[in-house]
């Protein structure tokens, strides 16, 4: 309501940038981010929200693992092990919603008599508007030729997130 009183209060239009940049509005975050610089371009405030925005224009790189180990003699699977290095790196943002990206996995698994390991390496991109995110991928997996990889996510309010994932070529060790 106070936006509706009063659209040009900095500290309102400062609450509404960082709603959009949570929700994924990167046009909308960002024109409200050159309106709060024309209102105010020396306000102490504004600081963080340019900071964000430039973390945000950014390159990233994510890097995730796992370590597993079974000490069980009496499975299907005895004294198994498994570890996965997965990476992806962003590139900045292209007109705020698509966003290219490298990626690799390391997966290496075993039993007491056999040993795997599989390296994974894929190029593409996410697309990604308020509420919505697609994405694909061109994928090398291992020995076995070319695949493709496709993912999407709609996020309804608060608290759910439905996601979907299709892989044409199999990343499980």
């Amino acid at each position: 309501w106070l936006y509706a009183a009063k659209p040009s209060n900095l500290w309102t239009k400062l609450g509404l940038f960082e709603s959009r940049v949570a929700v994924g509005d990167y046009k909308a975050a960002e024109a409200m981010l050159d309106d709060m610089t024309a209102l105010a371009p020396n306000e102490e405030a504004l600081k963080r929200a340019r900071r964000d925005w430039q973390i945000h224009n950014s390159r990233e790189l994510v890097v995730n693992s796992r370590l597993g180990k079974s000490s069980d003699q009496t499975g299907v699977s005895p004294n198994s092990h498994e570890s996965v290095i997965d990476a992806h790196f962003y590139d900045s943002p292209i007109k705020n919603d698509w966003r290219p990206f490298l990626h690799t996995q390391i997966t290496r698994a075993g039993l007491p008599t056999l040993s795997v390991r599989k390296i994974v390496v894929g190029a593409g991109t996410e697309y990604q508007i308020r509420d919505l995110n697609v994405g694909g991928e061109l994928l090398k997996v291992g020995d076995s030729g070319l695949g493709y990889a496709l993912k999407g996510g709609y996020h309804i309010g608060d608290h759910w997130r439905f996601n979907a994932r299709l892989d044409q070529k199999s990343l499980a060790t």
